[in-house]
């Protein structure tokens, strides 16, 4: 029996996708062996098309891009010797090789089908949890008045988010489908995203889906429409100086008290900075920060704890201090350098969004998954096509 590599790499973004995103907490005494087997077997997978690769000298991969990765890797291993938690910062670390198993078996196939492997198994996904949503009760929550859709997510955020990106991936024009099967995509996906109602992912995803048709129809220069974007941030940033007003203040209504809102997170913030101060060379530990932000919830007045900063970079702050957040930004910077060397009407788009999304989430800093992967395919992509098969 033979195992081709486009065949691996649907298998391992399904994983990724089980593994960060579908609730699977009813089958609780099998959920942790399920999750697992599903990291087990990606890993597994990658290996295996490695070793295979190791005679035909072919290199998969950017190595730049690679070493930036070993290096947050390397240092999130390094930070073992100082994590609160070194439970959540191992299994941080897992979440990162598993996804960069997957990178390694998406990059072989070349960026147009990796795209295309991505948005086909997510819009599965979401195929499934709007067909069950038809006779189950738990596909919708009530979250802020409403009844949001989640279908087979842990929440409506964990399928909005990689929703949004893939409808500028949709938009963008690099998917290998015919039209009326990308037309199915984009229904099924925007159906989705708009049945979670939530503002952040679809304001962002409006703006992305907006880039990257102005790139395509070449109406104006991509050196136009970046810096028309850049001129918005701009004055943005002028009308916060000018004003008065700080920035979180702007973002914010109603003393923030909506936490569950884009307004509602500049006070997690200012907790999230108090903790930071305390260790800010080196953080709590690579994916343990999350659990000082949740100890310091748990230890006051309050009805209601997280773990999230809803923010990258405040997480990465919190887990790893200025040493990360170093690694980080010198890391985002080679990113935007290949966005604008490979398929600019892709990843521009996909890199405005992700980055609007991680002033608010923890976007680009998950703790593995759709976005991670993503920001892996930009850094280790290659010019050169590889298909293989493997003996199995």
């Amino acid at each position: 029996m033979k195992l081709s590599r486009h065949t691996a790499a649907y298998i391992s973004v399904f994983c990724v996708f089980f593994i960060n995103a579908v609730d699977v907490s009813q089958a609780k005494a099998i959920e942790s062996w399920i999750k697992m087997a599903a990291t087990a077997l990606v890993i597994v997978l990658a290996l295996a098309f490695y070793l295979h690769s190791l005679g035909s000298h072919k290199k998969v991969m950017n190595q730049t891009g690679l070493h930036w990765v070993v290096c947050l890797i390397t240092l999130a291993g390094l930070s073992l010797a100082w994590s609160i938690d070194s439970s959540a910062t191992g299994t941080a670390i897992v979440a990162w090789i598993y996804t960069l198993c997957a990178a390694y078996l998406l990059i072989g196939l070349g960026i147009p089908t990796a795209m295309t492997i991505i948005v086909i198994s997510f819009a599965w996904l979401c195929a499934i949890s709007l067909a069950l949503s038809l006779t189950w009760p738990d596909a919708f929550m009530l979250n802020q008045g409403i009844m949001r859709f989640r279908g087979i997510f842990y929440g409506p955020h964990a399928l909005a988010r990689p929703a949004a990106i893939c409808l500028c991936i949709i938009a963008s024009g690099v998917l290998l489908v015919r039209k009326p099967v990308l037309f199915v995509l984009a229904l099924v996906i925007g159906t989705s995203l708009l049945l979670t109602f939530s503002r952040q992912a679809i304001t962002v995803m409006m703006i992305g889906v907006a880039i990257a048709v102005l790139m395509r129809a070449r109406t104006y220069s991509h050196a136009v429409i970046i810096g028309s974007a850049g001129a918005f941030l701009l004055i943005g940033l002028s009308y916060a100086y000018i004003s008065g007003h700080g920035l979180t203040e702007i973002a914010s209504f109603d003393d923030g008290n909506d936490v569950q809102s884009l307004t509602g997170r500049t006070f997690i913030w200012e907790a999230t900075l108090l903790l930071i101060q305390q260790k800010p060379y080196f953080g709590y530990g690579f994916g343990a920060g999350g659990i000082a932000l949740q100890d310091y919830y748990s230890a006051g007045a309050y009805n209601w704890t997280t773990y999230n900063a809803h923010n990258a970079f405040l997480q990465i702050l919190l887990d790893l201090g200025v040493a990360g957040l170093t690694v980080f930004l010198l890391m985002l910077g080679y990113w935007l350098i290949r966005s604008f060397s490979m398929f600019p009407v892709l990843f521009f788009p996909v890199l405005i969004c992700v980055m609007l999304l991680s002033f608010v989430e923890r976007g680009f800093y998950s703790v593995g998954g759709f976005i991670p992967l993503v920001l892996m395919l930009v850094l280790l992509s290659r010019s050169h096509h590889i298909s293989g098969r493997l003996n199995a």
